[in-house]
């Protein structure tokens, strides 16, 4: 099917350390994303790809919020259209099917049978961040299938900034216990949940809007046997001293969303918590931390 108004995103970042944090903040709200470097602007230019307008609003929300964690000012925003192209062959080149450990994540454009063996988790590329091919993303995917491949499950788990619900999903999917999920947009946590009922699990998944362990019902539902925060450095390193209590005493954490450097900062913080850092998944230069309590 050949659209015309297909549309781009374009963002210039004047800061190179900055960049993979609005990598990750644009990378699945739409179906690709490219990054050049231009020497002679100073910049560093994201470009998006998408089949349909991009809604304005929760892109701003998202890469507002992005820089604030970056710590740069929110960059401009151009959205334009581009010439008509076939965009679901476009999105099938850009989103394939993915194995990923024991799961295979697919968009619903994929009608491939899922391997035997694997936890089936369908999520479509949309306003919500997570897909599975960002590596932050499938390092927790990763971790998570070491952690529980020995056949236990944690009692309930909490995915905080939990963006299409991906991660949530894939647990409720797999293992036994209930799953709630936050996350500070509301959009967020509507695609959440809609992904939650296309996947089988809205009887054991329950996205809320939360900063953290900003919620009444999230602080009931202490402690928790997995925590799993895909989010920013500065977020994790403010999200340490609350993790410590609510994590069961035989419980995990999984944090990603960092490079190199900002994974040890976060590591740092943990180990300062009480939690330590038992395993570390590093995927084309991101890194998925693994925590366990002190004992």
């Amino acid at each position: 099917m050949t659209e015309p108004g297909s549309w781009t995103i374009r963002v210039d970042v004047p800061d190179a350390a900055a960049v993979p944090v609005l990598e990750v903040a644009i990378a699945d709200l739409i179906a690709a994303v490219s990054v050049q470097h231009d020497e002679r602007a100073g910049i560093w230019r994201l470009t998006g790809y998408s089949a349909e307008r991009p809604d304005r609003s929760a892109v701003v929300r998202s890469l507002a919020a992005a820089a604030h964690a970056a710590g740069i000012a929110t960059p401009a925003i151009a959205i334009s259209r581009l010439p008509a192209t076939d965009w679901i062959a476009e999105q099938e080149r850009a989103l394939p099917a993915l194995d990923i450990g024991r799961f295979r994540v697919f968009g619903s454009h994929v009608t491939d049978p899922v391997p035997a063996g694997h936890v089936p988790v369908r999520i479509d590329a949309g306003l919500a961040f997570g897909t599975g091919h960002h590596e932050s993303t499938a390092g927790c995917l990763v971790a998570i299938d070491r952690l529980y491949g020995d056949g236990r499950s944690p009692p309930r788990a909490l995915d905080i900034g939990t963006g299409s619900g991906i991660l949530g999903i894939a647990i409720a999917r797999w293992l036994d216990g209930p799953v709630i999920a936050t996350d500070i947009d509301p959009v967020a946590v509507r695609v959440a949940n809609a992904n939650a009922s296309i996947n089988g699990v809205s009887h054991r998944f329950s996205a809320l809007v939360a900063d953290g362990f900003g919620n009444d019902e999230v602080v009931r539902n202490q402690p928790y046997g997995l925590i799993v925060a895909n989010i920013f450095e500065r977020q994790l390193i403010d999200l340490a001293p609350l993790a410590a209590p609510a994590l069961a005493v035989d419980g995990h954490v999984v944090l990603s969303g960092l490079q190199a450097e900002s994974a040890d900062r976060v590591a740092d913080a943990f180990a300062a918590a009480g939690i330590a850092c038992i395993d570390r998944v590093e995927l084309s230069g991101w890194t998925t931390l693994v925590g366990a309590q002190v004992r």
